[in-house]
């Protein structure tokens, strides 16, 4: 669980918000970052997507995660 807190807040560093954007980034990642990152297939994305356990922002095509939810996700799978 740390690599990906280390990993989020490297994407964050570079990724830093401006003026126009607020934290906007700093609060949500990207579905495609997500799914890279635990080396998902789309389908176990969607299976993990549609239990509600993440918080999921939906903007055109692109999906958004919530990185609160994603750090809750990974504590509650930390303590199984």
């Amino acid at each position: 669980m740390q690599s990906l807190l280390l990993y989020l807040e490297y994407k964050t560093k570079i990724m830093q918000p401006n003026v126009n954007t607020g934290d906007i980034k700093a609060k949500w990642i990207p579905y495609l970052e997500v799914q890279s990152f635990f080396n998902y297939k789309p389908t176990q994305m969607s299976i993990l997507l549609k239990d509600k356990t993440l918080k999921v922002a939906k903007v055109g095509k692109r999906k958004f995660i919530c990185r609160e939810s994603l750090d809750k996700f990974l504590e509650q799978s930390s303590n199984r």
